[in-house]
């Protein structure tokens, strides 16, 4: 004789809280992953090489995006509004008069036809990428 087996109605809420738990926990592994991923993977703004370095803030210069200039600079050399002031003394210069090139140990932003000139140091970050420091460089490296 075969003996049918059911399951009571607290049996089955009991695996409703177990299957409800496994799922909590699985939607916050997820999200945990997903966290790690982000700040791995987010851009810090430094290049491989001082040419793309001068690359990037030519680009970011004729754009006027500040956001990304100013993860250009170490953190701990340019103030939270630094790129966006820097960005308002260029508004009124045309985007093709502006040039920016890598020059021994620093990253010159230049004003074609005018004597403007600024200067920042270049700075080799961990893995060999670059960024800029915001304080003056050392004479003969800048304008």
């Amino acid at each position: 004789m075969t003996r049918l087996t059911t399951t009571s109605r607290s049996e089955r809420h009991v695996l409703g809280k177990r299957l409800g738990i496994v799922a909590l926990f699985a939607a916050f592994a997820g999200w945990l992953i997903f966290i790690t991923f982000s700040i791995a993977t987010e851009d810090d703004g430094s290049e491989s090489s001082p040419q793309r370095l001068a690359e990037a803030v030519q680009r970011e210069l004729r754009k006027g995006d500040t956001d990304a200039l100013q993860k250009r600079f170490t953190d701990d050399t340019a103030g939270e509004k630094y790129a966006e002031s820097f960005l308002d003394k260029l508004k009124d210069v045309p985007e093709d008069r502006i040039t920016v090139r890598a020059v021994r140990d620093a990253l010159r932003v230049e004003v074609v036809g005018t004597p403007s000139c600024t200067a920042w140091t270049l700075v080799e970050e961990p893995k060999g990428h670059w960024k800029m420091d915001a304080a003056p460089p050392a004479p003969g490296s800048g304008c």
